[in-house]
C-alpha cells in the first residue's frame, strides 16, 4: 500500500510526517514511483555532535556494510562502545535481532576501528530471552576494566537468515 504521494521534505524534518504532501490515500503514483533510501552513519562526526536520541539504541559503525560493525549502544544521549570481555553468540544475537536482522553471522573483536566517546557497556551477559541489549545484564553503565584497545571495540555481522 501507498499511503502518499508527492512528499518534499527540507532535511530538519525528525519524522516523514513533518514533511508536506498531498493528503493521505490521495496520490496518483503507481510502484514504479515507489520511494527508497540508502542510509549511512556518519563516521566523521564528533562527540558531542552525534547525539543519539533513544536510550539502548544499538548500531553497527566503521563498515560501508549495513549489517556488519562495531557495536554501539546509546545511552544518555551519547553513543559509546562495548568492551568484550564475556561477549559470545547470545550479546551478538540481542544485538542483531534488536536491529531487525534475523541472527548473528560472526562476532570479533577487531576490523572497525577504535570507537569513539565512552566506554558504555563492560561483562555483558544476555540469557537470549531480551529484546534488546540494555536488558542484559552488565556491570552497570559507563563501568568498565577495558583499556581503548581492541578489547572495547565489541563488532559483529548479522545475517537475514
Amino acid at each position: 500500500n501507498r499511503s502518499s504521494d508527492l512528499v518534499q521534505c527540507k532535511g530538519t524534518e525528525t519524522s516523514l510526517h513533518q514533511c508536506k504532501f498531498v493528503k493521505w490515500k490521495d496520490q496518483n503514483c503507481r510502484h514504479s514511483e515507489d520511494a527508497g533510501v540508502v542510509c549511512h552513519i556518519a563516521e566523521n562526526c564528533t562527540y558531542p555532535e552525534c547525539n543519539c536520541q533513544h536510550e539502548g539504541a544499538v548500531r553497527l559503525a566503521g563498515s560501508s556494510y549495513y549489517a556488519e560493525g562495531r557495536v554501539e549502544i546509546c545511552h544518555n544521549n551519547l553513543w559509546g562502545t562495548i568492551c568484550s570481555n564475556l561477549w559470545d553468540w547470545y550479546e551478538g544475537n540481542i544485538v542483531c535481532q534488536q536491529l531487525q536482522f534475523a541472527a548473528v553471522n560472526r562476532g570479533n573483536n577487531a576490523g572497525f576501528g577504535l570507537g569513539r566517546g565512552p566506554i558504555w557497556m563492560d561483562n555483558v551477559q544476555c540469557h537470549g530471552q531480551e529484546e534488546n541489549l540494555s536488558q542484559c545484564d552488565f556491570d552497570g553503565w559507563g563501568v568498565d576494566d577495558c583499556d581503548n584497545g581492541g578489547k572495547a571495540n565489541v563488532s559483529l555481522s548479522c545475517t537475514w537468515n
